[in-house]
């Protein structure tokens, strides 16, 4: 009976079903019938539908969608950049900039006040392709192939606003010496060298609108240095019979040739005078200034004619091959500096350490000794007729003084005469005969 139940009820389930529906179909029938059914008239408005958006709006809806991760990481790249851009790149650009500043030194002045103290002027530029500001600083002046770092000169540089090429003034500032000794060692160079160093180190403070930097300067900039005087000479010159009050027997001028470009006032300069190492007198500049270019300095001092005289067969060796070409060979020694009453160390280590040669026309310095004693104003006629006295030729000493004359002036493109070496070596004792006869006649020289 439960068979005949469990039959029936089964049977009822197979009832239930659509007599109508047909048989189910395998997997692979029923996929390919619904892509048949998918297919159809609309197949091409559904493509079209499908294209892709542009790449804009593409781009617009990543952003509006994951625009906070963007910000965190915006926010997150700020933090590490901006510092690096403050503290490390800009200040490197400024430091650069700073760096490449070429300082030329157009003008300026070295006053000497006494042996401590200066007063120093000096004109430069500087050049930025921004407007910054610079805060007042101090500039260092040192050597800089002295192995310690030690300044001998600290210059105050009032704080102003550069904009491109701007010129910057130092003007008469008093300053102490902070070496003595170095600054020793800079002059030296200034007045050997045709070009002479002068290293400038300073910490600046540059401030660039709200940003301010801190670079630091460090530069050697380059100076025309004085040659050693090259150029010196003796202008005019004028010998008493008798001394003055003040013991001088000499006064006349210096020719001083200032090759740099800054006025240099070294006070009162005495210099010794020798030819062929021997000491013939001492001439004394005062309140020496010098310009640059040439510079027409006038002394005072004496002049040793009995020394000449007695030292004649040493001196006339030494000049004969500077008399060949007109001129007479004298040297001078630096031997004291003085201003106010105070000997001035940092000038006397270098003019007292150097001998300064210079050539003199032999006729310019002779006529100049002989209108002083006779008073003529025309030395040459009266020192012709003198030494044709004296040789008994005076149209060989005209020739001589005439040669003598071309051949002081480094311009004459005039051949020389030829001249036997007996006639220049009369000519150059009998001068010195002719020294010794006014010797003799006025004993007080």
């Amino acid at each position: 009976m439960a068979n005949t139940q469990t039959s029936a009820t089964a049977h009822g389930a197979q009832g239930d079903a659509n007599p109508f529906q047909d048989p189910p179909r395998s997997g692979v029938e029923s996929d390919s019938d619904a892509t048949s059914v998918s297919s159809g008239p609309n197949e091409n408005i559904a493509s079209q539908s499908e294209k892709p958006r542009p790449m804009k709006d593409r781009l617009f809806h990543h952003c509006t969608r994951f625009w906070l991760w963007y910000l965190v990481g915006a926010v997150i790249l700020a933090a590490i950049l901006l510092p690096i851009l403050f503290k490390v790149i800009i200040p490197a650009i400024v430091q650069s900039l700073v760096s490449k500043q070429s300082l030329p030194i157009d003008s300026g002045s070295l006053i000497v006040l006494d042996p401590r103290t200066i007063k120093i002027s000096l004109t430069t530029e500087l050049d930025t392709p921004l407007p910054v500001d610079i805060d007042t600083t101090v500039l260092h002046l040192y050597n800089k192939n002295t192995t310690t770092y030690s300044p001998y000169l600290n210059i105050t540089l009032d704080g102003m606003h550069v904009n491109h090429r701007t010129t910057v003034s130092i003007v008469n500032q008093t300053v102490p010496i902070a070496n003595v000794s170095e600054a020793s060692v800079w002059l030296d160079q200034v007045f050997d060298r045709e070009v002479a160093d002068v290293s400038i180190k300073s910490d600046l403070t540059v401030r660039l609108g709200a940003l301010t930097s801190y670079p630091s300067l460090d530069k050697t900039v380059t100076i025309p240095g004085l040659r050693k005087l090259s150029g010196l000479g003796i202008k005019d010159l004028k010998l008493s019979m008798t001394a003055d009050k003040d013991g001088n027997n000499v006064q006349g001028a210096l020719n001083v040739p200032n090759w740099g470009v800054l006025k240099l006032f070294l006070g009162d300069i005495t210099f010794d005078l020798a030819t062929a190492g021997i000491t013939i007198g001492q001439v004394t500049l005062k309140d020496t200034m010098l310009n640059p270019g040439n510079n027409t300095c006038p002394f005072s001092g004496t002049l040793s004619i009995p020394n000449v005289i007695s030292n004649i067969g040493k001196i006339l060796p030494a000049q004969a091959e500077p008399l060949k070409d007109g001129k007479i060979r004298l040297q001078a020694k630096g031997n004291k500096t003085v201003i106010n009453g105070e000997r001035v160390p940092i000038v006397e280590s270098v003019l007292n350490t150097r001998t300064l040669e210079f050539d003199t026309p032999v006729i310019s310095l002779l006529t100049d000794v002989l209108g002083s004693f006779i008073g003529s104003g025309n030395g040459k006629d009266v020192l012709s007729n003198l030494l044709g006295g004296t040789i008994g030729n005076s149209t060989l000493v005209a020739e001589a003084l005439g040669h003598w004359n071309k051949t002081s002036n480094g311009n004459s493109t005039t051949p020389k005469a030829p001249k036997s070496k007996r006639n220049q070596e009369n000519i150059m004792w009998n001068i010195m005969r002719m020294a010794i006869n006014m010797k003799m006649n006025h004993p007080e020289l």
